[in-house]
């Protein structure tokens, strides 16, 4: 009957939206996923830069203290503070 013909019609049309849906909610969530893993890299990346950074300006400024201290003891050494 018409009905029935409309009514199962309706149905699986509902079912394939419904898998549409959910296809599509499954792609999305992998690529999240993808695109948060590079962005944490990214980050990880750049923490890792920045330390290295970080620790030539800390080896630099013991380097001119080391100096200045030479310096310092130096002039000390022939009277000239």
């Amino acid at each position: 009957n018409a009905r029935q013909t409309a009514i199962s019609t309706v149905q699986n049309n509902i079912d394939t939206v419904s898998s549409a849906l959910t296809a599509e909610s499954s792609t999305r969530a992998t690529n999240d996923a993808a695109e948060t893993s590079a962005r944490q890299a990214a980050v990880s990346n750049l923490q890792g830069q920045l330390n290295d950074a970080t620790a030539a300006i800390t080896a630099e400024q013991n380097t001119r203290a080391s100096a200045d201290i030479a310096e310092t003891t130096g002039r000390r050494g022939r009277g000239r503070v």
